[in-house]
């Protein structure tokens, strides 16, 4: 489900909020509903709950910076309010004292905070599979890791950003922030599936950096600029098909111009995208002996 999170919290708090669409509250909705060893269920979850926490941290570092460097009232208490709603948010799965000690030690705490908050959510979503799903009957699940979401488009702009307000280093660091934290999850995920018969662990990550490193291998055409910007929206539910096929950008030829692009819009790819994922997990299965 669109905008899901393994922990979903209040955009305007931090603090946890219990949602339908929770990656956990979901798998829990369906080990309630009944699971058997006939069913292939298949699971992703990290990807916006990495987007959200590198979101939260550059948010509050950019208002801190700016409440520092200018002292006025509304700018340090928008740096308060970032704050508050980060610790609140990362305060969701690391314990007070933990997380205090951490927060004290500047930017090395905040680094291994957030390390901690990502390999939290993967213990979660491992036990929960067990719990819920291996425990009630269910031998097959089909479980992705999180892809390195600082080579979408999105985070590439983010990245673009800090570049131009701090340089190519602050840049780099960001960059290397944010994978960090996804290799943090998808590193203890891999160790709570451990030989667990019964997960194939879909290396999405690994397959994600190859087809943006090289596209032509998998027939893509570009893999950095979303379609729908092209037709001046980022929002998915205003770029259709039909709408992408009439309106030929500039460099382009065909109607079917957006069917070899990697990205649909910032974050997510277009329909041969998750053809090429499909084909990945389909593989998996196969390794599996379940294809």
């Amino acid at each position: 489900i669109g905008g899901a999170q393994i922990n979903y919290v209040d955009p305007n708090t931090g603090a946890v909020v219990n949602s339908a669409i929770s990656v956990l509250q979901q798998i829990k909705d369906a080990g309630a509903a009944g699971v058997s060893s006939n069913d292939l269920i298949l699971i992703d979850g990290g990807s916006n709950d990495a987007a959200e926490l590198i979101t939260a941290v550059l948010t509050y570092q950019n208002l801190a910076a700016k409440a520092a460097a200018t002292g006025a009232p509304q700018d340090v208490q928008a740096a308060q309010a970032a704050q508050q709603f980060l610790q609140a948010f990362l305060g969701s799965k690391i314990d007070p004292a933990t997380l205090g000690d951490l927060l004290a030690q500047g930017q090395p705490g905040l680094v291994q905070a957030g390390g901690l908050y990502m390999q939290t959510l993967a213990k979660n979503l491992a036990s929960t599979i067990q719990s819920e799903l291996l425990a009630k009957g269910a031998t097959r699940v089909a479980l992705l890791n999180v892809p390195a979401i600082g080579l979408t488009p999105r985070f590439k702009a983010v990245l673009a950003q800090v570049a131009q307000a701090q340089g190519a280093a602050a840049s780099a660091q960001v960059a290397a922030l944010l994978d960090g934290w996804v290799q943090a999850f998808n590193g203890t995920l891999k160790a709570a599936v451990g030989s667990e018969s019964r997960i194939a662990l879909v290396d999405f990550y690994t397959e994600f950096t190859v087809q943006i490193s090289n596209p032509a291998q998998y027939k893509f055409t570009n893999a950095t600029v979303p379609a729908c910007s092209k037709i001046g929206t980022d929002d998915l539910s205003q770029c259709s098909a039909d709408k992408l096929s009439a309106n030929i950008p500039a460099g382009e030829t065909s109607p079917d111009w957006w069917k070899s692009y990697v990205f649909a819009n910032s974050f997510h790819p277009t329909p041969y995208g998750y053809q090429q994922l499909s084909q990945l997990v389909s593989r998996s299965l196969a390794q599996k002996g379940w294809l």
